[in-house]
């Protein structure tokens, strides 16, 4: 996606607006209100843009993509 600017794509547009609405709901459902709600949101983005901005800029934490899966131990 790119309308003069940004990046993007529809599937990921797609996959943001279904997370935020089922947390939307869910904070509905626990009586949040809109402020703290929004608050929240807020807080998200942010992150977000932090973590984007943080991720493309220290070479480090690009490396750390590449060191292949993760293993999951469940004890039991």
């Amino acid at each position: 996606m790119d309308s003069k600017g940004g990046f993007g794509t529809i599937s990921g547009v797609v996959l943001a607006v279904v997370v935020l609405q089922m947390l939307a709901s869910g904070l509905e459902l626990l009586s949040w209100t809109s402020f703290a709600r929004d608050l929240l949101f807020g807080g998200l983005l942010i992150a977000v843009m932090a973590i984007r901005v943080l991720w493309t800029k220290m070479p480090s934490l690009r490396a750390a993509k590449s060191i292949g899966p993760v293993e999951l131990h469940v004890f039991g």
